[in-house]
């Protein structure tokens, strides 16, 4: 009718009820079983275009670095500094480019996948603006392939969505990558309001709100690690209630 000129009034719909599900968080010793079990992973087929090669040290960046599997998948040669100890992360979901740490074990893990990969016959397979994971006939590899691996990985290790009543995925590492860091500051003696600041750069935020989530995972999964005052807590977690619903809205996770 508006648009045949008859003048109407539309009511402005009301907006869906929020209720964030929790995100599946792993334990040490699942991420010890994933690792352990991502190193003895075999193909069963004679595809070409194979793309296990490149998993174990893909996973072990996922969770090292608390990157998306899209900002992984999209790192190229050129990216990694190993002088700096640091990975360039340009594809980013919030189009901000930051630096993703390297560690001892992971710079180990990284350079022993480029030494093999670089013996596959492809022409600028190690040339700066190609992919750093590869398949093994030299192309980007798919989200989809490494998920199927990711699952296949984790139903071998009986693992069933770890904490969390969502199902686990690559998405998940992040989530783990985060928390296992919090835990880590926290047992160090580190204030959590300085923690929370240095984690939410480390995880490419926008803003401590969408770190703050970790803050309330921490506390189901480990109570004995938070050892705040009642009267602190429950104001830290009564704010984070207040933004969660806005922080996922705005998709910074």
């Amino acid at each position: 009718m508006c648009r045949l000129g008859y003048e109407c009034y539309i009511p402005v719909s009301p907006k869906c009820s929020f209720q964030r599900a929790v995100s599946t968080v792993f334990t040490h010793e699942q991420i010890l079983d994933i690792f352990g079990e991502v190193d003895h992973i075999i193909s069963k087929t004679r595809c070409p275009k194979n793309m296990l090669m490149p998993v174990p040290a893909l996973i072990r960046t996922l969770y090292s670095t608390g990157i998306r599997i899209g900002e992984a998948l999209s790192i190229k040669n050129k990216d990694v500094d190993f002088e700096r100890k640091a990975i360039v992360i340009n594809d980013t979901k919030n189009n901000k480019q930051r630096l993703a740490p390297i560690n001892e074990s992971l710079e180990k893990v990284l350079k022993q996948y480029i030494s093999y990969r670089d013996r596959i016959p492809i022409h600028d397979i190690n040339h700066p603006e190609s992919c750093l994971f590869v398949s093994t006939l030299g192309k980007p590899c798919s989200h989809t392939s490494i998920y199927k691996y990711f699952i296949h990985i984790l139903q071998v290790c009986g693992i069933h969505g770890g904490y969390g009543n969502n199902s686990a995925t690559l998405h998940s590492i992040r989530h783990t990558s985060a928390v296992h860091a919090l835990i880590k500051m926290t047992k160090a003696g580190k204030d959590l309001y300085c923690s929370l600041p240095l984690l939410s750069v480390f995880m490419g935020h926008k803003s401590i709100i969408g770190t703050e989530y970790y803050i309330r995972l921490t506390q189901e999964m480990y109570p004995e690690v938070l050892k705040l005052d009642m009267e602190v807590t429950d104001r830290i977690f009564a704010y984070i209630n207040q933004k969660l619903q806005q922080n996922y809205e705005n998709g910074d996770n």
